[in-house]
């Protein structure tokens, strides 16, 4: 053992190209395991010459071998630069499958030179290495640490045989170096390209083509950020309308998603009805969640009109998740109702709780033609959110007949369809207090004049004494008017009406004096004759009529001076309380006062 470690000592440090001649025959005459030691030898000495006859040999070595020798790549080196100047075909695409197969970035300007051979077999070679380094450097930066010294240096090392091939490409006009270069940098990395990208450049002339001519996915990025170069714009945005190669579409997607830009999002909004807007491609292919995520916002980016656009979302939602919905629901609830509403119905019976609730709500609101359709599929639902939102929808729709139909309908017909709701679980009394409540003076007076079938809910009674102190004249009015045959219910409602009383507002004042007709409230006599004198007609007669009910002799007397009054509206209000009172009269049996004033009530 000793003897055999002393003679692979002296040839592994021996000088010479005896050693060599000798370790190469041994190579190819011993049999394993001694064989693999010579190779390791050969490795050690790391001579350039032996190094090259072993990448000459590379396509006949067993796979042991080549494992070995991609280990040791980097002792090879000066062999691999060395047979790469061999003119023999087989020894230069065995120098293009050693650096394929290891990623040896170092040796990039190897693959360029290789790429300029006339052996068009080599240059295709050549070409795919080329441009899988580049991939692999593009993927390794985005996991190895950045300020890693290693990573800087063989990034620096492409970057600076890619920037040569560019330099020289006037005189090469390999396509092949700039397809590698449009992988490598975007075009808007001004560093990297310097003034090849400026106008009438040959690399300018040549990345236009390669844009237009080829649907390469691979540089769908430096297509996307070509639109940033006034150069290039032009190309690349023809080259988005008119390629329709699914995997090129399916990267641009991706790529603008990536990377939002302003100039990029404003130069896709120029796009009208591209070639790969249709729906027969994406049959075609399998589409993953995250595809149709991508291509539901380019779709949007771009303009094409809005029925294809809808069609174009009808087939992303095929087979999609729930996320896909929502997102197609987020964008397509800006278009008009009349476009979306065959996809919104397909979001209703979709796999998404949120967007389907989202969907029902869209299409009840904006689509009211179509209510009762969309509730029943709704009603339907897989989803029990979406089942209770439309049986809620539906009792809303409901209420919403009954308050439109409320004042053509008799007072039992309002108050069985009231009850009916109420049994439904519509609540009606809550509604009707919503409604009451309303900002809008309106729709407060719309309540108040349908407040008489739930008039005997302390909740209504207590919205309508609410509504006595409102901002506006003419729901107060009404509200007080409401509340008065009341009075006797509570002493807080009889103190509402009193302070009524006191309202700027004749017609309140009127109201409330109204109110008083009761037998029980003539402790109060006092206040109304003090209203016998004034100066609104209303107030005046409703005094005087309450007055004349109660008996009180001074009303008639009242009564005499009103019709007698100079003021017109005064004198017809007079002769409406003669009549209510004569009428109340009569149906009591007692002689009429008409006969003794006859003159004054007719014809005055």
């Amino acid at each position: 053992m000793i003897q055999a470690s002393e003679i692979h000592e002296f040839l592994r440090t021996r000088p010479g190209v005896g050693v060599d001649t000798a370790l190469s025959l041994a190579l190819h005459r011993a049999e394993e395991p001694y064989a693999l030691a010579v190779l390791e030898l050969i490795l050690d000495r790391g001579e350039a010459e032996s190094l090259a006859e072993l990448v000459q040999e590379w396509h006949i070595f067993p796979e042991s071998w080549r494992k070995i020798l991609m280990l040791r790549v980097e002792e090879i080196y000066r062999g691999l630069r060395r047979a790469a100047q061999n003119s023999i075909q087989q020894t230069q695409l065995n120098v293009l499958s050693i650096i394929h197969s290891t990623g040896y970035t170092h040796l990039a300007d190897v693959v360029l030179m290789l790429l300029r051979k006339s052996d068009l077999v080599v240059v295709k070679k050549a070409a795919v290495v080329l441009s899988d380094l580049v991939n692999k450097e593009n993927a390794s930066s985005k996991i190895i640490d950045k300020k890693s010294n290693i990573s800087k240096n063989r990034s620096q090392i492409l970057r600076s045989a890619l920037r040569e091939g560019l330099d020289t490409y006037r005189l090469h006009r390999r396509q092949e170096v700039v397809i590698a270069a449009m992988q490598y940098a975007l075009a808007d990395e001004r560093d990297f390209w310097a003034y090849h990208l400026d106008e009438y450049q040959s690399v300018c002339a040549a990345v236009v083509n390669l844009l237009q001519a080829a649907e390469r996915e691979n540089i769908v990025a430096f297509c996307i950020s070509a639109l940033k170069r006034l150069s290039l714009r032009s190309a690349a945005l023809r080259a988005l309308i008119h390629h329709t190669y699914p995997l090129f579409v399916l990267k641009v997607a991706h790529s603008v998603c990536s990377s939002f830009d302003e100039t990029i999002i404003e130069q896709l909004e120029r796009i009208q009805t591209p070639r790969w807007y249709n729906t027969d491609w994406l049959s075609g292919i399998k589409l993953s969640n995250e595809n149709r995520r991508e291509l539901i916002v380019l779709a949007h980016l771009v303009t094409v009109p809005t029925q294809l656009r809808m069609r174009f979302m009808q087939a992303l939602l095929k087979d999609a998740d729930a996320a896909v919905y929502e997102k197609v629901f987020w964008h397509i609830s800006r278009e008009p109702i009349s476009a979306a509403n065959d996809v919104l119905i397909d979001i209703l019976k979709g796999p998404s709780e949120t967007a389907a609730l989202n969907a029902l709500e869209f299409l009840w609101r904006h689509a009211p033609r179509f209510r009762s359709h969309n509730l029943s599929l709704a009603l339907r639902s897989a989803h029990a959110m979406v089942r209770r939102k439309a049986q809620t929808r539906l009792l809303d729709a409901a209420y919403e007949i009954f308050w439109r139909q409320c004042e053509r309908l008799d007072f039992r017909q309002r108050r069985d369809m009231a009850q009916m709701l109420s049994r439904a679980g519509a609540q009606p009394v809550h509604r009707w207090c919503e409604r009451a409540r309303s900002n809008q003076a309106n729709l407060r007076m719309e309540a108040l004049r349908r407040a008489d079938v739930f008039a005997e809910d302390p909740l209504v009674i207590d919205e309508i004494t609410r509504l006595t102190g409102d901002p506006d004249a003419r729901v107060r009015s009404y509200a007080v008017a409401l509340l008065g045959p009341h009075i006797e219910r509570s002493h807080m409602i009889e103190k509402t009406i009193l302070t009524a009383l006191r309202d700027k507002d004749a017609r309140v004042r009127a109201n409330a004096v109204e109110a008083f007709q009761y037998d029980s409230l003539r402790r109060y006599q006092t206040s109304l004759e003090a209203l016998l004198h004034s100066s609104h007609n209303r107030v005046r007669a409703n005094a005087l009529k309450t007055l004349l009910f109660w008996r009180i002799d001074a009303a008639r007397n009242a009564l005499e001076a009103m019709l007698m009054d100079p003021r017109p509206a005064h004198r017809r209000s007079a002769r409406w309380v003669a009549r209510q009172f004569n009428q109340k009269e009569e149906r009591q049996n007692i002689p009429l006062w008409k006969e003794k004033h006859d003159s004054r009530l007719v014809g005055v």
